[in-house]
């Protein structure tokens, strides 16, 4: 599969901006305990203090950042009709689209992959952000972060065991 690979990429050499990754006996998991394990060591020999150590860091110290590999995949096509991450790039793919497929890898063809793209493309992607048009439009009276009596949060006015009948049912019809 190497050869073949190595192959496809030589006829278009040109063709730089896009990188495929296939990952063999790869378990993320695996890879997150190393890397803790490697920051936890630079912090007992006082190489830095666990205040320095942040997303960039982490991300430093995982396996793709020795292959020179971006850290974050757009998209992720899991095969064999499995529709979970199955300790593939845990970290990594907070925000990457993911797609299933039916079929096994080894039967994975380039229309299987034109159709994954296809769908790729067709999503609108927010990275965990929620859209203006998508938020919610509750307005809440004074109260809402009121302390109740019996010590509880949420019993004020504002709130929703709180609100007037006509506000809850604005919430159901909105399916909140």
């Amino acid at each position: 599969m190497a050869a073949r690979l190595e192959a496809a990429a030589s006829r278009r050499p040109e063709h730089q901006r896009l990188l495929l990754c296939v990952a063999i006996s790869y378990g993320g998991r695996q890879e997150m305990a190393r890397a803790a394990r490697e920051l936890a060591d630079s912090v007992a020999a006082g190489d830095l203090t666990s205040d320095q150590i942040d997303e960039s860091l982490l991300t430093a110290h995982l396996r793709q950042a020795e292959y020179s590999v971006p850290s974050d995949p757009d998209l992720i096509i899991r095969t064999g009709g499995q529709q979970r991450m199955s300790n593939f790039l845990l970290y990594q793919s907070a925000y990457a689209e993911l797609v299933c497929h039916a079929g096994y890898w080894p039967d994975f063809s380039a229309d299987d992959l034109a159709r994954a793209v296809t769908e790729y493309a067709r999503r609108r992607r927010n990275y965990g952000l929620v859209p203006e048009e998508e938020k919610p439009e509750l307005e809440y009276a004074s109260g809402a972060n009121e302390i109740s009596a019996e010590g509880g949060r949420g019993t004020g006015p504002g709130t929703k065991r709180g609100m007037a009948e006509s506000e809850r049912e604005k919430l159901r019809r909105n399916g909140r």
